[in-house]
């Protein structure tokens, strides 16, 4: 099957927004994009074509073409327009909402997104946990099966912490903020109670990737939109906890100066803000392996005490 064949559309409509689509595109084939990518060639991991692209003017989409994991198309590109009335900048990736693909090998993106449209629909929670693998691989429904490494131990602390409401995961793997902000605004706040519980615990994913500014401001929209879908929710933004970066180096050092700004962007939207990565860490900064286990995600023990800090402010 020749690459050449597969040609990408990029079409531009009134309002901003970019439709991609492929007259050749084949049987179970799907279009795969990333925006203002660093490199010329799409993986499997790139996220998965769902909807219009939103994007500010300058920006740099690729897509390809996958055919389950192998790419069946030259990566090809588009660049929006410019805004000529308006000075040429870089827009941070953590305000261009975008799919992602990256936990391809544990589950599809795209199926646990739509289940937990079809959960809400059943179901209309009133408690929402969003966020990454942290929160997903902590228990709770909906969980599609995740490959978790610490095998999903800590689902008696969900269940007890939150009996008394209708809880929902909405926690993916390798997501960033860019991520969340893009399934807010495609539906995951819809067929919610007017007024629901919502912990944002998100951005360990975008250490690697952005700056602390590009962070906080990812942060401060993504808590704009979820109050603007939402205006009578309650907020609690969770602090960023450390992870290791190799066996001598955490983050923590960094996350000193980054969580304390979290938390002005958070009460600045008028959330409750938590932040007690300090006690994931041994007396020398390292990981305290009997929390994290795998320097990333918490076990059995550090859920009990993210249930801790949470069961102070949510009152359970």
């Amino acid at each position: 099957m020749s690459e050449e064949t597969h040609i990408i559309q990029f079409t531009q409509t009134n309002d901003g927004k970019v439709l991609l689509s492929c007259d050749s595109l084949p049987s179970g084939a799907i279009i795969r994009y990333e925006i203002n990518y660093p490199r010329k060639k799409l993986f499997v991991t790139a996220g998965a074509y769902l909807a219009p692209i939103e994007t500010p003017s300058g920006s740099m989409i690729l897509a390809r073409v996958f055919l389950g994991k192998k790419g069946i198309s030259d990566t090809q590109s588009f660049q929006t327009p410019t805004n000529q009335s308006q000075p040429e900048q870089s827009t941070p990736s953590t305000l261009i909402a975008c799919t992602q693909n990256r936990d391809f090998q544990i589950y599809d993106w795209q199926s646990r997104h739509q289940s937990i449209l079809d959960y809400h629909r059943q179901y209309e929670p009133d408690l929402i946990l969003l966020g990454d693998s942290i929160t997903h691989f902590w228990g709770g429904q909906p969980q599609d099966n995740p490959a978790n490494p610490n095998g999903n131990v800590a689902t008696d602390i969900w269940d007890d912490l939150f009996s008394s409401y209708r809880a929902s995961n909405l926690g993916y793997g390798y997501d960033r903020i860019e991520n969340a902000l893009w399934r807010i605004e495609h539906g995951e706040l819809d067929h919610t109670v007017s007024n629901p519980l919502i912990i944002i615990h998100i951005g360990t994913n975008n250490l690697s990737e952005n700056s602390d500014d590009d962070i906080i401001q990812g942060m401060d929209h993504l808590l704009g939109i979820i109050k603007t879908k939402k205006p009578n929710a309650r907020l609690i933004v969770h602090g960023i906890l450390p992870r290791e970066i190799d066996e001598n180096h955490t983050t923590w050092e960094r996350l000193t100066a980054l969580n304390p700004q979290l938390e002005i962007c958070a009460r600045s939207h008028q959330s409750d803000f938590i932040s007690f990565g300090e006690e994931f860490l041994t007396a020398d900064k390292k990981i305290n392996t009997t929390l994290i286990s795998d320097g990333v995600h918490p076990n059995r023990k550090g859920y009990e005490i993210i249930a801790k800090h949470l069961k102070r402010l949510i009152g359970t």
